[in-house]
């Protein structure tokens, strides 16, 4: 007898304006731009109640995303991509 493979999810997030918390609500992830003349965006981790913002992770700080149109994406594999929005290029690959 034959078993069926099991369908793979594959997770979409358009993170734009918005985050995800983390269970306990101590992090918070979605993607930001940094204070002062940056013109990248970047998708981080920080403290949620902490001020001023601390970013703890950047998952692309060599390649910052150059628009407003980032998408986070769970493939197929389980890697975390970052989408270019504009082009659905991917952008960067979370290792």
């Amino acid at each position: 007898m034959r078993r069926a493979k099991p369908k793979r999810l594959i997770l979409t997030l358009p993170l734009d304006g918005k985050t995800l918390i983390s269970a306990n609500g101590t992090f918070e992830v979605g993607f930001f731009r940094p204070i002062g003349n940056s013109r990248g965006r970047y998708l981080g981790m920080w403290y949620r109640n902490l001020s001023p913002l601390t970013v703890v992770w950047v998952a692309n700080r060599e390649t910052p995303l150059r628009n407003n149109s980032g998408i986070l994406k769970l493939n197929a594999n389980g890697l975390l991509v970052i989408l270019n929005g504009a082009n659905c290029k991917r952008h960067y690959l979370v290792v």
